[in-house]
């Protein structure tokens, strides 16, 4: 399993036409999706 993480400001879309960020927090990867 490859899996790594990432820190930082997250920014995503969770639907069109809207953002939401999170500061100081971490995007965690496992076998290609976000867990």
């Amino acid at each position: 399993m490859d899996s790594f993480a990432l820190k930082g400001e997250i920014i995503y879309t969770p639907e069109p036409g809207k953002f939401r960020s999170h500061e100081d927090s971490y995007l965690v990867c496992g076998d290609g999706k976000v867990k």
